[in-house]
């Protein structure tokens, strides 16, 4: 009896159960090296990390179930598996846990360096699935070499199966890879949150980047052309358009603690593209047709929330976390040697034409950057109240 249970064990399950616990040691030690020594974090929300790992583990249980009922109906017969899935790749259960079930649990911790053991499980799959061809061959000789050419080991051959469907996997792909590329700089930002607390993983909880954009006095004044933003633009502005604010050294700038966000704010030198262009790489411009801080009305900054890999500047992402705002956060506005606190009220996703500077005697902050990340079909739009 037990040998025809290890017989039989041999037969339907094949390498499966050496391979899946040695795919379960990989990433057990991943997710302790992370809680241990922290570490790159997915920046994500705790909600769309559940999302992504409830859908990935529903593909998992799919695949993993179709896969096992064809597995067990035609090994119990002693014949070589070649329906269900088993017709496109000739092991679909060590595709189903690399690209299904490994992501789901990185996903559901939210662990870069779980994401990375990927590579590791993917070899102890592939030596595993090639342990169970050699014996394939040995036992279905003529069957296999057949089956073999018209199949592949893990990865589906969509070029064999359907052409349309294979064209449009990989343009979705090369898509999906230039524009990761094209906008590393802002995507690594709202990613990776590197974790170095010793072992406190941190979520749902803005905290400094990898490299914090935070800059001195002096890099503010020199990237602001001198820091007296009134003088460049000629304002004039008399005492009683002046509301209370602390004194302050600081240079014309704008900084958001929440974010670890500090940037000098400058005046673009007109109002065409290439001008706008020019400023929003010196930091947040002071928007055409906004008022100045201190004045009654509507301060109108804005800045990119990315740019791309060539466009050298250390602002092309200054508003990346923008969306990370909520009400009651506070944005600081450093002007004419004063201190202006703004408290964010509201946040909104609009199109171009939909943004203007609003007509009000309030005193107002909005701060405005292209959105979704890495395209400028919409416009992020946070606004605030002056508080001091």
């Amino acid at each position: 009896m037990k040998n025809s249970f290890k017989s039989w064990k041999k037969d339907v399950l094949g390498f499966l159960p050496q391979a899946f616990l040695a795919n379960v040691a990989v990433q057990t030690l991943a997710l302790l090296l992370t809680q241990k020594w922290g570490g790159p974090q997915i920046y994500i929300t705790q909600n769309a990390a559940l999302t992504a790992f409830l859908i990935l583990t529903f593909f998992f249980l799919a695949l993993f179930w179709w896969a096992g009922i064809c597995l067990i109906s035609r090994r119990m017969r002693r014949n070589l598996v070649e329906i269900g899935p088993y017709q496109y790749i000739r092991h679909p259960l060590a595709f189903s846990f690399i690209f299904f079930l490994n992501p789901a649990i990185a996903i559901l911790f939210r662990s870069w360096l779980m994401i990375l053991a990927i590579i590791p499980v993917y070899f102890i799959w592939k030596k595993s699935a090639k342990k169970e061809d050699t014996i394939l061959k040995e036992r279905f000789p003529l069957i296999f070499s057949y089956y073999s050419k018209k199949t592949n080991r893990i990865f589906p051959n969509l070029h064999k199966i359907s052409r349309p469907a294979f064209y449009m996997i990989s343009g979705v792909a090369a898509f999906v890879l230039l524009f990761t590329v094209l906008n590393s700089s802002a995507l690594s930002m709202r990613w990776i949150k590197w974790d170095k607390k010793g072992g406190e993983i941190v979520y749902d909880k803005p905290g400094p980047t990898k490299t914090p954009m935070v800059f001195s006095p002096q890099d503010i004044a020199q990237a602001a052309g001198g820091g007296n933003l009134a003088a460049q633009i000629g304002f004039q502005g008399g005492p009683d358009e002046q509301k209370p604010a602390n004194f302050s050294e600081q240079s014309d700038s704008i900084s958001i603690p929440k974010l670890g966000t500090n940037a000098p704010i400058v005046s673009p030198a007109g109002e065409t593209q290439k001008q706008l262009n020019e400023a929003l790489n010196k930091g947040v411009i002071l928007y055409p047709g906004s008022k100045l801080p201190g004045q009654n009305g509507e301060v109108f900054l804005t800045g990119h929330s990315s740019t791309y890999i060539w466009n050298k500047t250390p602002y092309g992402r200054i508003f990346a976390l923008l969306d990370k705002l909520e009400a009651g956060d506070i944005v600081t506005i450093y002007y004419q040697n004063r201190q202006y606190d703004y408290r964010i009220n509201s946040k909104q996703v609009l199109t171009p034409s939909q943004t203007t500077i609003s007509e009000t005697n309030q005193p107002t902050l909005t701060l405005m950057t292209c959105w979704p990340i890495g395209t400028s079909l919409k416009r992020l739009v946070v606004r605030g109240e002056l508080i001091r």
